[in-house]
């Protein structure tokens, strides 16, 4: 279709709306109209653009704004709402402050007051965490030294030696196969290969056991042991509210408050 068939079907819907149409009144009857129109059009989209730049543009925080944000950096500064969505994301200082507010609405005390009743339910969590977490210092040390014990066992000559007359009493290789490090770790790895092959299967079908309790809900020792911290803390203040106190007490897994 050429310009002029198009603008001729648009001329003639035109003269057949009403006259008061506002579409079809805004429409150019001829080529020169149109041109005349653009250059208006054109100017005022220019204007439109500039005006949503400097609209973006101040959309920019003020100094008052940055201001007043600053005013509300601190829990204790914040609002209701804000304190309950980040508690039930596990924010811990969060769920400090709401166990604050639990204390003052519970006992009518000051924020103060509260906070130092906070300090009080914190040496209640800590008393004992010491001897109940001993076991599990002590398996991190014992794992730690054994890892660093297997390298020369494995690779030092003098000490493969040793540990062979001790516990193993196989043949020990001849000299020119023990001239390197890595040809004494082909020769201990004969009686190394097993225990440490076995080892970590074990570790495996304990990992895999692990799984099939969080499948059945079943909670493995250390979340038994935070979850006894929450219970330990509701049994001792049960007056509040037992989520608050039990979400504040088992935020921190088995670190120190």
């Amino acid at each position: 279709m050429s310009r002029t068939a198009l603008l001729r079907g648009l001329t003639g819907a035109r003269r057949a709306l009403p006259v008061h149409s506002q579409v079809m009144a805004t429409m150019p009857s001829s080529w020169e109209d149109r041109r005349a129109t653009a250059a208006p059009v054109a100017a005022n989209m220019t204007q439109v653009n500039a005006a949503a730049l400097v609209r973006s543009f101040a959309s920019y925080p003020t100094a008052e704004t940055a201001a007043a944000m600053a005013k509300g950096n601190s829990f204790h500064e914040m609002d209701n709402d804000s304190i309950t969505l980040l508690a039930a994301q596990g924010d811990i200082g969060a769920r400090s402050e709401r166990v604050i507010r639990e204390i003052m609405a519970v006992d009518n005390i000051s924020w103060e007051e509260a906070n130092v009743k906070l300090n009080e339910m914190r040496q209640t969590l800590n008393a004992g965490l010491g001897v109940k977490t001993m076991p599990q210092k002590i398996f991190i040390g014992s794992l730690i030294i054994a890892g660093f014990v297997t390298f020369p066992l494995c690779f030092d000559v003098n000490t493969a030696k040793v540990f062979n007359e001790m516990y193993v009493t196989t043949d020990v290789a001849d000299p020119e196969d023990l001239e390197t490090w890595l040809e004494v770790g082909t020769w201990t790895w004969n009686w190394m290969e097993p225990p440490l092959g076995q080892l970590s299967f074990f570790i495996l079908c304990l990992d895999f056991a692990r799984a099939q309790l969080n499948n059945l809900g079943l909670k493995p020792y250390v979340e038994t042991m935070i979850a006894s911290r929450g219970e330990k803390l509701v049994s001792a203040y049960p007056q509040y509210h037992t989520k608050i106190l039990t979400d504040y007490a088992t935020c921190n897994g088995l670190k120190p408050f």
